[in-house]
């Protein structure tokens, strides 16, 4: 959504559980993501917004994962999260319009035991890679932000699994089960006319990987390529 005269381009003013809040603007104020709103289990990703707060403005975040937001950099408006409440959180990778900003990832906030850049003061907070999947958003079975959350997270993590006590930072929540990280998607290769196909998984590795077509799976052929991979060709 776009939020063209004020603030909060995705939501404003609710409460958010185990959701992906992705490509929300707010072009003339702040909070391209949500404003005021609590969120937990939550993915902020690739939202934007005129001043401050690209991903968020204000509110309360609560095991969520806040990346690649951009903020306008104007009338000091520089971070992804502006104002919030932040636990056990990821804020990483975040960008602002001027150059010169260096406060891209939080700003006016109070962070516990959050993996943020710069290091944030308070309790456990930590600023390590979190070693994520090529999503994001997972993370990798050797992440160093599993089991250093505080607290008991209420209900399920962004993908529904059960979330371990201390839990992980972040929305995602590394158990052993395998459970898609992202949907499959694909690109085309004029140059090579061919159909690229992938996926990428979750959890405990090795995985088997296994595509359909019309029931039937797909074997290596005069057309199919790679069909026992996560990248079909």
């Amino acid at each position: 959504g776009i939020a063209s005269a004020g603030a909060g381009g995705g939501a404003a003013n609710c409460s958010l559980n185990k959701c992906t809040i992705s490509e929300n603007a707010a072009d003339q104020g702040n909070g391209g993501g949500v404003i005021n709103c609590a969120l937990v289990g939550c993915a902020v990703v690739a939202n934007s917004s005129y001043l401050n707060g690209a991903g968020t403005y204000g509110g309360s975040l609560l095991n969520c994962t806040v990346v690649r937001n951009t903020s306008g950099g104007y009338s000091a408006g520089t971070s992804a999260v502006a104002g919030g409440t932040l636990t056990n959180c990821i804020v990483l990778g975040n960008f602002a319009r001027q150059a010169s900003v260096s406060t891209t990832n939080y700003g006016g906030s109070t962070l516990t035991f959050c993996n943020a850049a710069p290091l944030p003061v308070g309790l456990g907070n930590t600023n390590v890679d979190p070693q994520f999947l090529s999503d994001e958003i997972h993370l990798a079975e050797t992440s160093p932000c599993r089991a250093i959350g505080t607290g008991i997270t209420p209900g399920t993590d962004l993908d529904g699994q059960p979330w371990v006590n201390p839990p992980a930072m972040g929305c995602d929540e590394w158990l052993p089960g395998p459970v898609l990280a992202t949907e499959p998607g694909f690109q085309v290769r004029p140059g090579e006319r061919t159909l690229h196909w992938n996926v990428v998984a979750a959890g405990q590795s090795p995985f088997t990987y296994a595509w359909f077509k019309d029931g039937s799976a797909v074997q290596d052929d005069s057309h199919f390529a790679a069909a026992g991979t996560a990248n079909l060709k």
